[in-house]
């Protein structure tokens, strides 16, 4: 794997993280009529990102490069929006999407230059990851259409 596409797994590894972390907070923090059923969606979110950050770890380690998990690490490097603690459930929804859609559009950039590398590997890892966004995106807008 190059520089260049090791930089931008590593940034989708970041990236996801951060979107676990978002998903947890909103998951304990929603309130409103819709509760429930947004309060156990993202509960089942952000178990399956968990398991989807693993695989994109675990990847970069088969790889032979280091996976820097911490806290710094992802305050500084993550574009996704700070959460906003007054947020009313609607809101957090459309956050949720907002930044599934950042990670999808990371990830064709990422599956695209591992095909040009033929990268196949790399490349089937990140299009299951694109799959999964794209699904949870189109389920959180459902729930606010």
């Amino acid at each position: 794997m190059s520089q260049i596409l090791l930089s931008k797994v590593n940034e989708i590894f970041v990236e996801s993280y951060a979107l676990y972390l978002k998903t947890q907070h909103h998951h304990w923090n929603m309130r409103g009529a819709q509760f429930q059923a947004l309060h156990d969606l993202c509960g089942n979110l952000y178990q399956e990102l968990s398991e989807g950050i693993d695989e994109v770890a675990e990847h970069i380690r088969a790889s032979g490069a280091h996976v820097t998990a911490n806290f710094e690490t992802f305050h500084l490097n993550s574009k996704l929006p700070i959460n906003n603690s007054s947020a009313n459930i609607y809101e957090m929804v459309k956050d949720l999407i907002n930044c599934n859609e950042i990670i999808i559009s990371l990830l064709n950039e990422s599956i695209n230059l591992s095909m040009q590398e033929g990268n196949n590997l790399t490349a089937d890892i990140l299009t299951d990851r694109l799959r999964w966004h794209a699904k949870t995106a189109w389920l959180l807008k459902m729930n606010i259409e």
